[in-house]
């Protein structure tokens, strides 16, 4: 249901029903989204599939970290009088690198290291959803501010 409302200055701006979060608010939401995703499959691989742990599994969440500090170093870089279009292309590049990244990851695990490489992959991959879930939150609501952006200037 949209709807449009007034609202600084008298602008029209679509209003979705959602709250629009400030880039420091996003950054808080997806850190500590990663963080205790990488915690609560820490402790549910440590606890009841001890025989799968092992240190290496620790890698997978200090990976996806760094792949969020890079997704929030990019919208945190985004101008406001940037494109939609150029921000949506910003993002896609983001994705097919890190998309790369990952397989080149796993690929070089399962070479060099292979210790328990299918839960490896297995927690690599619903990790890899739930990262995909944060991207898309960060994805919409970086259009979203600067479409309010867009509107108000």
């Amino acid at each position: 249901m949209c709807r449009k409302t007034k609202h600084l200055n008298d602008v029209d701006r679509i209003d979705m029903g959602t709250k629009t979060y400030s880039q420091q608010e996003i950054n808080v939401i997806v850190l500590t989204g990663v963080t205790l995703f990488g915690l609560a499959e820490a402790v549910v691989l440590y606890f009841f599939f001890p025989h799968y742990y092992t240190p290496y599994m620790l890698l997978i969440p200090a990976y996806f970290l760094l792949l969020a500090a890079s997704l929030l170093w990019i919208t945190m870089h985004l101008r406001i009088k940037q494109s939609v279009r150029q921000s949506l292309t910003a993002f896609m590049l983001l994705t097919v690198c890190q998309l790369f990244t990952s397989i080149a990851l796993i690929v070089c695990y399962t070479i060099f290291i292979d210790v328990h490489r299918k839960a490896f992959v297995l927690l690599f991959g619903t990790y890899y959803a739930w990262f995909l879930v944060l991207k898309i939150f960060v994805c919409f609501h970086t259009e979203r501010r600067q479409q309010i952006n867009k509107k108000q200037s």
